[in-house]
């Protein structure tokens, strides 16, 4: 079994490419595994052929009408929230077994999906400030990844385009001093149809893009299956069931949107439940 790290041809040393050589997928798996382990992301080739992805894109474009309202959002970023809800095309990304075998060695065998999206990064952006994907998550747990990120690239991941800053191994260090570790982040460059998984952990970013096109990619985030209430409060309920609750009932089922260390919970689509149920005026 190899691991190939190495840079693109359009690299600069700030510019890294851990791509995986492996062929069978329980062999990938456990090479990645590994790699995760070590540097906290790994980068697999090819893992979805050139006509899917192009068709994927095809199917995506419609959905890019939401530009990000603040710069973590990226305020020359498109992004298409619950991507999940909007078309069956992503699925076979989201539910991918070569991407699952690895998800499930990390979180256990029923994993949920915590985010989907889609996102596109225009001409202009600027860099977006290193973050943690568990920053969501605000509870200790230092023997314990609580959720893993993947990113399939649709459009060509490069230095130029604003490809995603990693910092390798800075999920083994939480401190908050994180001059030393941008002097570390690199830039992880690889090819439509390939996948990008990171532990929750891992300091990453997107890059500015300093293209005359956009990049584009699917982000998903998968989370421990204990994240959740013990019943699940949406199914029994209709749209007309839903209408009949009162504000306090809503809020305490989930039909409500919570704010805590600036993070925004139980959104839908990038909007309040009840905007989306057409509750509010």
């Amino acid at each position: 079994m190899l691991l190939n790290s190495k840079s693109s041809s359009k690299s600069t040393k700030d510019t890294v490419s851990y791509m995986m050589s492996v062929a069978s997928t329980e062999s990938r798996a456990e090479v990645a595994l590994e790699k995760l382990s070590g540097d906290g992301f790994v980068i697999l080739p090819d893992v979805f052929g050139a006509d899917y992805i192009q068709a994927l894109a095809a199917d995506i474009e419609p959905y890019f009408d939401f530009t990000g309202r603040n710069d973590f959002e990226g305020r020359s970023t498109q992004r298409i929230y619950s991507l999940v809800s909007r078309t069956r095309s992503a699925d076979p990304i989201l539910e991918n077994e070569t991407v699952l075998n690895i998800v499930r060695s990390v979180l256990g065998r029923a994993p949920l999906l915590m985010r989907s999206q889609g996102i596109r990064i225009l001409p202009g952006e600027v860099k977006q400030d290193l973050h943690r994907d568990d920053v969501c998550i605000p509870i200790a747990h230092p023997n314990q990844t609580l959720s893993v990120s993947v990113m399939v690239a649709l459009s060509s991941f490069e230095t130029r385009n604003g490809a995603t800053w990693v910092v390798p191994k800075s999920h083994r260090d939480r401190s908050d001093k994180l001059g030393s570790k941008r002097l570390n982040a690199l830039q992880a460059e690889m090819e439509p149809g390939s996948v990008l998984v990171m532990l929750s952990e891992l300091l990453h970013g997107a890059g500015a893009n300093f293209s005359d096109e956009p990049r584009t990619g699917i982000f998903a985030n998968y989370c421990v299956p204990w994240l959740r209430t013990l019943d699940n409060h949406y199914l029994p309920f209709s749209e007309v069931g839903v209408n009949s609750l009162s504000p306090t009932m809503l809020g305490l089922l989930g039909y409500d949107v919570a704010e805590e260390g600036g993070i925004v919970y139980g959104v839908v689509e990038g909007r309040h439940p009840s905007k989306f149920l057409k509750l509010m005026n």
